[in-house]
């Protein structure tokens, strides 16, 4: 009866799994549609995104490796680029990375992890920061500047569990919240 069960779930399941692949996606209205085909007038794309600061990698080896280190990371660094690497560390590790950007940006990047439940699960936490020099207000009757200045930060605060399945596979997941701050000119 337990393997009939057994079957009639993984069966559901995959079922499932078909439809929802099969199914169409909707991620965007026609009007949305319309600004990726194209500039629409009165339209500017400048800053249109949020959150881009968390697509800048850390670590000297995930960013040597060309950005190809998701499936090998097995340091703290995976708290950045696979959370259920962190599940390989087998003592507590810290990372910090400070790094000079251009246009006067700089990204600060903290990190700490450590074993648990007899090595069994990892926990780690990470804070990054980017922040920029003050910078001159513009406008388009004033593009060289209008004398005020105004400064921007962005912030991102995680946390992390990676689990350890058996030697060779481990599970990880990570929740992180992330702030975007624009301060007003003075």
């Amino acid at each position: 009866m337990r393997k009939l069960w057994k079957q009639a779930a993984l069966g559901s399941f995959a079922v499932a799994l078909l439809l929802a692949a099969s199914s169409p996606v909707v991620g965007q209205d026609a009007d949305q549609l319309q600004l990726l085909e194209g500039r629409v007038d009165g339209f500017s794309f400048i800053g249109n995104a949020g959150g881009e600061f968390l697509t800048i990698p850390v670590g000297a080896r995930g960013v040597a490796m060309g950005q190809a280190f998701t499936a090998v990371v097995d340091d703290i660094s995976a708290l950045w680029w696979n959370p259920a690497g962190l599940g390989f560390l087998r003592s507590p590790a810290a990372l910090f990375t400070n790094v000079n950007m251009p246009l006067d940006a700089q990204i600060n990047f903290v990190g700490v992890g450590a074993p648990v439940f007899g090595g069994n699960g990892t926990v780690g936490g990470a804070v990054t920061v980017l922040s920029f020099d003050k910078m001159e207000v513009t406008t388009i009757e004033e593009p060289l500047g209008n004398g005020q200045q105004f400064d921007t930060f962005s912030t991102s605060v995680q946390g992390t569990y990676a689990h350890n399945i058996s030697d060779r596979f481990t599970a990880g997941a990570s929740v992180k919240w992330a702030h975007e701050n624009i301060r007003s000119p003075r």
